[in-house]
C-alpha cells in the first residue's frame, strides 16, 4: 500500500545519503544495548534494545526504573490464551516506550527440548504448534502498540551448557517440522522487526554465519524483510556473518578487527543490511526525548494496573 511505499521511498533516502564507511557502521552495534543511528526529514532515529520476553530489563539503564515482572514464557502457553498473550505484550510494550526502548529481545521460541534445560522456563512449549501460536500473540502485541520485537534464538537453541560450543545435528525434516515453525509463523503472520541468530552450531555451521538458516530459509523461502541480529558476542568476523545473512553485530562499538573485516566486504552486501536496519528503525525507532518513568513501580499507575491483569 502506500504507507510501504512511502516507508521505501524514505529507506532509499536514508541509505543513498550515507557513505560506504557510514553504511558498514551500520552492521554493528552502537554500544552494548543501541544500535543504527541514523537522521530522516530533521529527526534522528536509533535502536534502543532490551531483554524482555516476560519484562522490559532495565539493569543496563544508570538509572534504576520499576517494571513488571510478568509470567514467564512457559507460564503463559499452559494457558493455551492467546488473548492473554497480546494482552501481556501489549503491557510489556508500554513499559518500554516509557523508558525509550523500541526494540524488545523477545519473545523466545526455542523448543524445550529436555526438561532440565536452563532456560525452559523463558520460551513456550515443546509443541511447535503452541510455540508458533504463543509467538504470534505475543509479538502481535508488542509491535501493535509500537515497539518492534525480536524472536530468538534462531535455531536450534535448546540447552545452556556449552550453547557457545556445541552443534546441534539435525536433519532438515525433523528442523522444519520441530524447531522452525515458531520462527516461520512470526515472520510470515506477524512480520517480526527482527530474527536472533543463536549462539551455537547447526549441523557443524555456527548460526551467525549459518547462510542455509539466513539466507537461504529466512530471508529467501519466507521473504523476511527485517534484520537479523547476533546474540550478544556470538559473531565472531561480522564481515563473514554478513555474506551469510546477518546485519547486526552486537554488542558494539566496532572494534579494530571489525572495521578491517566491513572493509572487505562488497557494497552490494553492506547495502542490504544498511537498507534492512534503516527499514526497522524509521518503522520502530525513537525520536521522541527520552522522559523515563517512577523508580518505583508501586508510584507507577500503569505497572500496577498491569499486575492486577495478571493476578
Amino acid at each position: 500500500g502506500n504507507v510501504a511505499q512511502q516507508l521505501e521511498t524514505r529507506v532509499s533516502a536514508v541509505v543513498g545519503a550515507l557513505s560506504g564507511v557510514e553504511r558498514r557502521r551500520l552492521c554493528v552495534g552502537l554500544d552494548s544495548w543501541h544500535a543504527a543511528a541514523v537522521s530522516c526529514e530533521g529527526l534522528h532515529f536509533r535502536i534502543f534494545m532490551s531483554d524482555g520476553p516476560h519484562g522490559v530489563n532495565t539493569r543496563h539503564h544508570q538509572q534504576r526504573y520499576g517494571t513488571t515482572a510478568f509470567p514467564t514464557g512457559i507460564n503463559l502457553a499452559s494457558s493455551w490464551d492467546v488473548a492473554l498473550v497480546r494482552e501481556v505484550a501489549t503491557a510489556i510494550a508500554a513499559e518500554a516506550k516509557e523508558i525509550g526502548v523500541n526494540l524488545l529481545l523477545g519473545p523466545c521460541v526455542n523448543i524445550v527440548r529436555h526438561p532440565l534445560g536452563g532456560r525452559n522456563f523463558e520460551t513456550y512449549s515443546e509443541d511447535p504448534h503452541l510455540a508458533a501460536r504463543m509467538a504470534v500473540a505475543f509479538i502481535q502485541g508488542v509491535q501493535q502498540a509500537g515497539v518492534g520485537a525480536c524472536v530468538k534464538h534462531f535455531a536450534c537453541n535448546n540447552q545452556e551448557e556449552l550453547r557457545k560450543q556445541i552443534t546441534v545435528e539435525v536433519s532438515e525434516r525433523t528442523l522444519r517440522e520441530i524447531y522452525l515453525p515458531a520462527f516461520e509463523a512470526a515472520v510470515k503472520e506477524s512480520h517480526v522487526a527482527a530474527v536472533m541468530a543463536a549462539y551455537n552450531q547447526v549441523n557443524g555451521t555456527y548460526c551467525c554465519v549459518n547462510g542455509h538458516l539466513l539466507n537461504e530459509i529466512l530471508k529467501n523461502e519466507w521473504g523476511f524483510q527485517g534484520i537479523v541480529i547476533s546474540d550478544w558476542g556470538g559473531c565472531k568476523q561480522i564481515g563473514q556473518s554478513l555474506f551469510a545473512g546477518l546485519d547486526l553485530k552486537m554488542p558494539g562499538p566496532a572494534n579494530q578487527d571489525d572495521i578491517s573485516s566491513l572493509r572487505a566486504v562488497p557494497d552490494r552486501v553492506v547495502d542490504q543490511s544498511a537498507a534492512r536496519l534503516v527499514r526497522t528503525v524509521l518503522r520502530f525507532g525513537c525520536a521522541k526525548p527520552f522522559t523515563g518513568i517512577a523508580a518505583s513501580p508501586v508510584k507507577c499507575a500503569g505497572q500496577v494496573r498491569h499486575r492486577i491483569n495478571c493476578d
